[in-house]
């Protein structure tokens, strides 16, 4: 009975390739150059208009509006910055050290399951477990920069149903955040989550992420990830 059991049991490499076949196929993502990604961010009473860019490899931006403000938060390979309506002098900051790798690890188009072996992730099966009355399959992700990852697939669908993230935004200082994944609908070739939660440990509120539109292989200016001059 034992023998059958571990014969049954999938391996990391089944279990990727369930999870491209589910997403849409590894070649398809592989040939998404970019994304444009519009929405909304809920976070208690505040609703924020949303709109998120990323290149291939690693570049990537978001525009936060509310009202007449604008918040720009930016990575374009190599510096990650922001910029703010509501600061003194509105000119664009240098982030620190350890927020832009932060950013670096997550500008990924596809996540780290599809190109981990193109960003020099390790990735690690956990195995199975229990999430929300739910068998899920764990996969851990592991960065260069220290930053991690745990994803929980859905055993039956192979979709993400969370994600479990520990990152240094300072030296020796791990932040949690959980990511929850819902409203999974096709995008062309792609099944992608339109609905994400966020929470960081140690904080009451919960931050809903909804996206309306998501477009893929747009025409992009690589200018606007770059530190304006």
């Amino acid at each position: 009975e034992g023998k059958d059991k571990k014969d049954n049991e999938l391996t990391l490499d089944q279990v990727l390739e369930a999870f491209y076949k589910a997403v849409g196929g590894k070649k398809n993502w592989e040939n998404v150059d970019t994304m444009l990604m519009r929405g909304a961010r809920c976070a208690g009473s505040n609703r924020v208009q949303v709109k998120a860019y990323n290149m291939k490899p690693n570049k990537c931006r978001a525009d936060f509006s509310l009202k007449e403000n604008e918040i720009i938060q930016s990575f374009d390979g190599k510096t990650g910055w922001t910029q703010s309506t509501l600061s003194k002098d509105k000119a664009p900051r240098i982030m620190s050290e350890w927020k832009a790798r932060y950013l670096d690890d997550t500008c990924d188009i596809g996540g780290p399951l599809i190109n981990y072996k193109n960003r020099g992730a390790e990735l690690a099966f956990l195995g199975k477990g229990d999430l929300y009355g739910k068998q899920v399959y764990k996969i851990q992700a592991t960065y260069q920069s220290g930053n991690s990852q745990v994803y929980y697939l859905d055993e039956k669908t192979f979709l993400p149903v969370r994600m479990d993230g520990d990152y240094l935004f300072a030296a020796d200082e791990v932040t949690r955040i959980t990511t929850t994944f819902s409203n999974y609908k096709s995008v062309g070739d792609f099944i992608m989550p339109h609905t994400l939660e966020f929470h960081t440990e140690g904080k009451d509120q919960t931050e809903r992420l909804t996206f309306s539109t998501i477009l893929f292989n747009v025409k992009l200016d690589e200018k606007i990830f770059s530190l304006p001059e």
